[in-house]
């Protein structure tokens, strides 16, 4: 797996904890790649436990990158993951609705 794409969005005018980050993957069948996969527990899909390690490393960067740059309440950023191929199929951005 590897990582193509990562991006934001959230109502972070109104409050700072709504901001989402989604890291987007490929190398693999989308069949073997995590679905709307998050380090809360809150994933509607599943992945192995050698997947779960990475993703979740790759949340704490992500939020680690927050903290340095001042974000309020870092450690709270949602991170979410999901195949990038499959999110193309689903209509892009729509797919996150």
């Amino acid at each position: 797996m590897k990582v193509t794409t990562v991006f934001h969005y959230g109502a972070v005018d109104i409050d700072t904890k709504h901001l989402v980050v989604w890291v987007l993957l490929d190398g693999a069948s989308p069949d073997d790649l995590p679905t709307w996969w998050s380090s809360d527990g809150t994933s509607r899909g599943t992945s192995d436990e050698m997947c779960d390690s990475w993703l979740r490393s790759i949340a704490a960067t992500v939020r680690h990158r927050f903290v340095e740059a001042g974000w309020p309440d870092a450690d709270h950023v949602t991170v979410l993951f999901d195949a990038d191929e499959r999110v193309e199929e689903g209509g892009g951005f729509f797919y996150f609705k």
